[in-house]
């Protein structure tokens, strides 16, 4: 059975690992490393990246639990971790 993160999880890890940015993917248009970002203590920005993509929308507010959901819809531990290789 694969694990299942929940949003303190994510956040302890976070802080555990001293991360300041966690890298989901990189834009397939200019290769900009889009994911999440922790500004303050607490604090979720989802950076979108670049503008190469019409409608882009750049920087939203997020969450540790959007992290969590998007490491639960992976299919295998491998993924997961592959995801949270991007903590940096």
């Amino acid at each position: 059975m694969i694990r299942q993160f929940t949003a303190i999880q994510v956040e302890e890890l976070v802080k555990v690992r001293q991360a300041r940015r966690l890298r989901l993917h990189r834009c397939s248009g200019c290769n900009y490393p889009c994911g999440w970002y922790f500004p303050a203590p607490g604090a979720v920005i989802f950076d979108s990246g670049c503008d190469c993509t019409p409608g882009n929308r750049g920087e939203r507010d997020s969450s540790y639990r959007e992290i969590a959901e998007i490491l639960n819809m992976q299919q295998s531990e491998l993924a997961q971790n592959q995801i949270l290789e991007g903590l940096t």
